[in-house]
C-alpha cells in the first residue's frame, strides 16, 4: 500500500540553504523509491492556514518512507531543512 509524506512549510528562514536541501534531497527520494507528487503553495478551499508550500512524496510503502526518512543519507538533509523552515511534516498511508 503507497505511503505519502507530506510537509507543509510556513516559513524559510534561509532560503540559500533551502536550494541546498533541495539539491540535495531529489536524487535521496529517487533512491528510495520515492517521487515527488506536488511542491507548491497550496489553494486553500476550507479553513485556516500559514502553509507558504506544501510538498507531497509517495512511496511504495511504509517502510519504504521510513527507510528514507531514517536513512543515513536523508539525515544531515532532514537536519538541515528543519533548522531553516517553520511547519510541519507527517506521513499518512494510502487506501
Amino acid at each position: 500500500m503507497s505511503a505519502y509524506y507530506i510537509a507543509n512549510i510556513s516559513a524559510v528562514t534561509d532560503p540559500e540553504k533551502m536550494k541546498e536541501y533541495a539539491a540535495g534531497a531529489g536524487p535521496i527520494i529517487e533512491k528510495f523509491g520515492g517521487k515527488v507528487l506536488a511542491a507548491s503553495p497550496p489553494e486553500l478551499f476550507e479553513g485556516e492556514s500559514d502553509t507558504m508550500r506544501a510538498v507531497v512524496i509517495e512511496f511504495a510503502d511504509m517502510a519504504a518512507l521510513k527507510n528514507w526518512y531514517n536513512s543515513d543519507e536523508y539525515k544531515p538533509l532532514a537536519e538541515l531543512r528543519i533548522s531553516v523552515t517553520e511547519g510541519l511534516a507527517y506521513a499518512l498511508e494510502g487506501m
